[in-house]
């Protein structure tokens, strides 16, 4: 459990979107999945990192870059793009503020099929500022494959606070 300022969460979104921006040069296709309702975080999110991308960028790098992406509601209709033309390498971007309990981000991954566990040209990435370890240790459990960017920050969860809290009476 942490607090954090508006200000350290967008200092988190640039250093992530500097990330991206260093990987899309490995990817011919990128995948923006903006999921969930327009009042969700997930869209202003990305708006976010889209506005980072936008200050990163020359106006002709920022075109060659508008060339690889695609925004996608989900995972499902990501693949089936992918499925497409498989020898494409295809870097698949889901945005969120964090994840806490891992349950969204694993029912979002749920969605993925074959590709994302087996096709070495398609990868998910998380785009979270912040993660716990309780969440981390979830979808890395299940979802093997999926990536994290360097400068996440994995937080305690509150399991890992009352196991330190009461070691002793555990």
């Amino acid at each position: 459990i942490k607090y954090v300022t508006f200000d350290q969460f967008l200092l988190k979104i640039k250093f992530i979107s500097i990330e991206i921006l260093n990987l899309i040069k490995q990817y011919d296709k990128i995948h923006f999945i903006i999921w969930g309702k327009i009042s969700k975080s997930s869209l202003w999110i990305s708006l976010l990192y889209v506005k980072y991308f936008i200050a990163n960028k020359t106006e002709l790098e920022m075109n060659e870059f508008n060339k690889k992406i695609l925004i996608f509601p989900n995972i499902f209709d990501s693949e089936k793009e992918f499925n497409k033309n498989p020898a494409l390498k295809t870097m698949c971007i889901i945005f969120d503020d964090m994840s806490y309990s891992g349950t969204q981000m694993i029912s979002l991954l749920q969605e993925a099929g074959f590709y994302s566990e087996t096709s070495p040209n398609y990868k998910i990435y998380l785009a979270l500022s912040f993660i716990s370890s309780y969440a981390l240790q979830q979808i890395t459990t299940k979802f093997p494959n999926t990536c994290f960017f360097e400068t996440i920050e994995v937080i305690q969860s509150f399991y890992d606070i009352l196991q330190q809290t009461y070691k002793n009476d555990l």
